[in-house]
């Protein structure tokens, strides 16, 4: 099992792990970190859900794995940083929902690109963030509201704020994970912790399961 903080276990694990009766985690860990704002990270995690999940449950080998997601978010798409506060509101009030939601990003991030947000503030792409939750996935529209605002000065009694939303301290977890194992580049795979560079988004199938077999 993964070093990851037990509040992200129901969230960011795929299908969670199993456990012996005394605690002990039996699989090994993938960890994927992803941008949603990235295309080769939208590429590997479609492929992640289209072909490796399925050829290792053919194989019978997904119960030897727990399959991690990591949020990294790059400031240089524009758009990142809020589709990942987002993911992560949705991670914190319908854990269960949260690779659902992500998959949706995932195959509509093109929507978020640069040209296609230029216009429009924060609040706005915020909100398409939500009702996309909301309405492909079930999301608790109250819950991610409170999580997600940021009060004015008026709104906060006059007084100046520079805290951000109520989801910044999972959203820091997550920065600070990233940058402490040395990760930058998205996407990047590890296995039982270690950088396996032999997986990318141009991966051939057959090649990425004899990586995963070779760990066993």
């Amino acid at each position: 099992m993964s070093n990851l903080a037990p509040r992200f276990h129901k969230s960011h694990i795929y299908r969670s792990s199993t456990f012996l009766a005394g605690g002990e985690a039996i699989k090994n860990y993938i960890q994927i970190y992803l941008d949603y704002d990235c295309p080769y990270s939208g590429k590997l995690f479609n492929r992640l859900y289209k072909e490796i999940i399925p050829e290792l449950e053919k194989k019978g080998l997904n119960e030897k794995f727990d399959i991690i997601f990591m949020n990294v978010a790059q400031p240089w798409h524009s758009t990142s940083c809020l589709m990942h506060e987002v993911s992560l509101a949705v991670a914190k009030s319908t854990p269960e929902k949260f690779w659902q939601y992500s998959k949706i990003l995932f195959e509509n991030q093109s929507n978020f690109y640069d040209s296609e947000v230029i216009n429009k503030s924060r609040n706005e792409i915020v909100n398409e963030l939500i009702e996309i939750a909301i309405k492909e996935v079930g999301g608790d529209k109250e819950k991610l509201n409170e999580l997600l605002k940021i009060e004015t000065t008026k709104e906060n009694n006059g007084v100046i704020s520079n805290a951000g939303s109520k989801i910044g301290t999972d959203f820091k977890y997550f920065t600070r994970y990233h940058r402490t194992v040395g990760i930058h580049v998205t996407p990047t795979v590890t296995i039982n912790g270690i950088v396996n560079s032999g997986i990318e988004s141009s991966t051939p199938l057959d090649k990425i399961i004899e990586i995963l077999e070779s760990q066993l």
